[in-house]
């Protein structure tokens, strides 16, 4: 029952990537194959920008690297999949959400959006729980999201 909607995010779509919540990102393999990535690392900063946070030596930049494409699917409250064309635009982050372990920067600029779920669901997001290193956590993750916001 999905509904294709226009090629930019609204205002309400936007807030369901503040950074931090859980979005899956689909990514094409050097075999052509779907890669899929579990990501709070996704930051909409304008109706068809979106901002990734990737580890720097992973397979999904890899893939965006080489493909040049990637698909968000938000995890609630609402499920919207947002086609995107995609670029490095740094290759090592100054920041990090898991230190040492160095993030590059991606760019996603919006080609396609649609509603995958019926009007009337509502989904729970997903959390993430660190447990006893929650509040390290969340400290590493407020500046980690400030510095995909500042470009």
């Amino acid at each position: 029952m999905s509904r294709k909607l226009e090629p930019e995010l609204t205002a309400e779509m936007m807030e369901l990537m503040p950074g931090g919540r859980a979005c899956a990102v689909a990514t094409v393999d050097a075999g052509g194959r779907p890669y899929l990535s579990l990501m709070a690392g996704v930051v909409a900063v304008e109706p068809s920008v979106i901002h990734l946070g990737c580890w720097a030596a992973g397979a999904t930049l890899a893939n965006i690297g080489r493909a040049g494409v990637v698909t968000i699917e938000t995890l609630g409250p609402r499920a919207i999949s947002i086609q995107c064309d995609a670029r490095i635009l740094k290759d090592v982050m100054d920041t990090s959400m898991f230190p040492p372990h160095p993030y590059a920067l991606v760019e996603a600029r919006v080609v396609s959006v649609k509603d995958d779920a019926p009007p009337t669901l509502k989904m729970s997001p997903l959390a993430f729980d660190y447990g006893a290193k929650q509040d390290a956590m969340e400290l590493l993750e407020r500046d980690f999201m400030a510095e995909m916001t500042e470009l």
